[in-house]
Formats: C-alpha cells, sequence, structure tokens
C-alpha cells in the first residue's frame, strides 16, 4: 500500500495561518480611545478605532460626528495603560484645548516650564502652542510626541490653513 501523505520536509503548513497572526496584530487598535489627525485641518481629535483596513491605516470615529480613515502613525492610543514619560522644558508634546466650546482639540506645543518638585500646590505645565499662545495645564492635558511628529503636524496645519485662505 502506497502512502498518499507526503514526506514531512515537504508537507506544507496552513497558508491562513501567516494571515490569521497579520490580522490580530492589526486588530489591536479596534475599539480603542485614542487621537487621530484630522484630515480636515491637521488638528487631533478624540475618537474610536472602529477597523483597521491595513497595517498603515485604521478607520476612526471622531466623537463630533466625523469618520475618516486615518495613517496609523497620526493615531496615538489614549485609553487603557498608556505610557505617561516624565516631561522637561523642550518636549514636544499634543496640547489639549476646549477652543471649539463642545469638542476638544489637540495642538501642538513645546514645554516651556514644569511643576516645582518642592511645591505640591504647584502641578501646572507651561507650554507654548503652535501660534505662540502660552497655556497653563495640568499633566492630563499634554501627550508628549517625537520632534519629527512636532514638525510634521506643524507644517500640515499651515498648509491646511494657508489652502482654506486661497478658496
Amino acid at each position: 500500500m502506497r502512502n498518499t501523505k507526503p514526506p514531512s520536509r515537504y508537507h506544507i503548513t496552513s497558508r491562513n495561518k501567516p494571515t490569521n497572526q497579520a490580522r490580530q496584530v492589526l486588530d489591536t487598535l479596534k475599539g480603542q480611545r485614542v487621537i487621530a489627525r484630522s484630515e480636515i485641518n491637521g488638528f487631533y481629535y478624540p475618537g474610536v478605532v472602529s477597523k483597521c483596513i491595513s497595517s498603515r491605516k485604521a478607520i476612526v470615529h471622531f466623537t463630533k460626528g466625523e469618520t475618516q480613515i486615518t495613517p496609523t502613525e497620526f493615531i496615538i492610543q489614549t485609553g487603557g495603560a498608556t505610557p505617561c514619560p516624565p516631561l522637561k522644558v523642550g518636549d514636544f508634546v499634543l496640547v489639549r484645548t476646549n477652543e471649539e466650546g463642545e469638542y476638544y482639540r489637540w495642538v501642538t506645543g513645546v514645554i516651556i516650564a514644569t511643576p516645582q518638585s518642592a511645591r505640591k500646590d504647584d502641578k501646572f505645565y507651561t507650554v507654548l502652542k503652535y501660534n505662540n499662545r502660552k497655556e497653563h495645564t495640568l499633566r492630563r492635558g499634554l501627550n508628549k510626541i517625537s520632534k519629527t511628529q512636532y514638525i510634521f503636524t506643524c507644517r500640515y496645519m499651515k498648509e491646511t490653513q494657508m489652502a482654506d485662505r486661497t478658496m
């Protein structure tokens, strides 16, 4: 009788296995609370990831009602156990502001003063925002970003504001 099973060195594993593993990695953002960059004006707004459509893009439902496909490099998780590194003068951050009334947004800024550790009542950071305005805020209203992300976000906001003025 002949063995129909190929020798073990020719055994082919299921082709779906790598796909399933990749899908599990991509779906880690699904349902997560995030702040994500708006394609309209470049500011960051709170929202929830509804689905990852690829390793580089996800569908985000913003709390103000809009939905958009956002590159994952412009999505920052805010829910759950997220890192909260110590901030020092010169760090680049996203600052939570409430300039649009009911909905808040996150704008770029640089830390210019930190709380004095000796005084327990002094818990405010001073931030110079993208528009050269100072703001005093608590740590929970700040999210540290890289210098590259800061530069890219500022450039994108300026480009969208220029495009709005020319229309």
